[in-house]
């Protein structure tokens, strides 16, 4: 074993696992709710990558996601997520050393740097790897453009109401772009997980859906990813 996998491991064992403790004493407290984790569970008993899409309205669910893939990633280096943070805030600073060697760090402002970390990001899918992706590019409520289920399951998009976004609606923040090329092309197809997100006050609720595999003759894979992330919400307290 290298010296990268000694650390991703080394990271699991520490990190991963006093984390996740945190995490299921927030859960015994009501404070955080997971739902559809063997979907997760049965991802992690393949041998091959998979990416995972989530809703991202706090800050608290990008660090929470990761954490739920213990203990199952212990035992191998591979099931240990590859996690895509921002560059200035979750990656540089000296405090995130122990996080880089999991990392793959997104610049959004920077376009070159944003294709070579999806460069990066197909590479760690085709090599076995999970992938944990916060697709909006941004806290949902941020965005510009947004996309909402209504009530009976049809989705339309608009642009910034005047009110705010109210994150209590199934709304997200449209994709950045080309985010549907880590699905693979040609006769590669990646699985995807999508996992619903609520945020409100200091409670979070998790929601792993079902996984997917979008078919190859898929017009646009990104907008499929929209739609299949929206539809996610419909599984709740289910």
């Amino acid at each position: 074993m290298n010296a990268k996998k000694l650390k991703i491991m080394a990271f699991a064992w520490s990190v991963g696992i006093f984390g996740r403790l945190a995490v299921l004493v927030l859960q015994a407290l009501g404070i955080v709710r997971v739902e559809g984790i063997r979907n997760l569970r049965a991802l992690l008993a393949r041998d091959e990558g998979f990416l995972v899409i989530h809703r991202h309205p706090s800050m608290r669910e990008t660090v929470m996601i990761p954490l739920l893939f213990v203990p199952w990633a212990l035992w191998n280096w591979k099931r240990v997520p590859v996690v895509t943070p921002d560059k200035h805030n979750y990656y540089d600073p000296w405090w995130c050393a122990s996080l880089r060697p999991l990392a793959i760090p997104v610049l959004r402002e920077n376009h070159d740097v944003m294709r070579g970390a999806a460069l990066k990001m197909r590479r760690a899918l085709l090599a076995g790897r999970p992938l944990v992706l916060a697709p909006e590019g941004g806290r949902t409520f941020k965005g510009e453009n947004f996309k909402y289920l209504t009530s009976a399951d049809q989705v339309y998009t608009c642009g910034r109401p005047e009110a705010g976004v109210d994150l209590s609606q199934c709304v997200i923040r449209r994709f950045q772009p080309k985010v549907g090329e880590l699905c693979g092309n040609g006769k590669i197809r990646i699985t995807v997980l999508p996992v619903w997100v609520d945020s409100k006050g200091w409670h979070t609720t998790i929601i792993f859906g079902k996984p997917t595999t979008l078919p190859l003759n898929t017009l646009d894979k990104t907008e499929a990813l929209e739609n299949l992330l929206l539809h996610t919400s419909r599984q709740r307290s289910r």
